[in-house]
């Protein structure tokens, strides 16, 4: 459930700030009434967060900000784009392997929005009946 992932992301933010202090931050734009109502596939949502750690500069003066949204039947994750120059070495497949889990799994592709400022990724959810 949608509930259950917003939680799990949250304590996962809340070891990043531990690392990062408060160059990284968390910010969910989806009401609390909505999370038991909705069904997102699971890890997804660290999966897009442990993303733009990876890929992005941060610092203390310009933090991290990565940010989730409710967008009809999709989960809207964004954060400012600032691509390191030097990136660790990737296997370049973690929005792929998202990608096919969500077809397999929620029966939608991602979506992935790059532009010059931003990068956002469109996760399908299902209601819950």
């Amino acid at each position: 459930m949608l509930g259950e992932e917003m939680r799990f992301l949250d304590d996962y933010f809340s070891l990043l700030r531990i690392r990062y202090g408060e160059a990284v931050r968390f910010r969910v734009e989806v009401s609390p009434e909505l999370f038991d109502q909705y069904m997102v596939l699971p890890i997804s949502l660290q999966v897009l967060a442990e993303n733009g750690v990876k890929h992005n500069e941060f610092s203390m003066r310009e933090p991290l900000e990565i940010n989730v949204s409710l967008d009809g039947s999709r989960l809207w994750v964004w954060n400012r784009l600032a691509k390191k120059e030097v990136v660790r070495t990737s296997s370049g497949v973690g929005l792929a392997n998202l990608d096919e889990r969500c077809k397999v799994a929620m029966g939608m592709p991602l979506e992935v929005v790059e532009t010059a400022g931003r990068f956002a990724v469109y996760l399908p959810i299902l209601p819950i009946e």
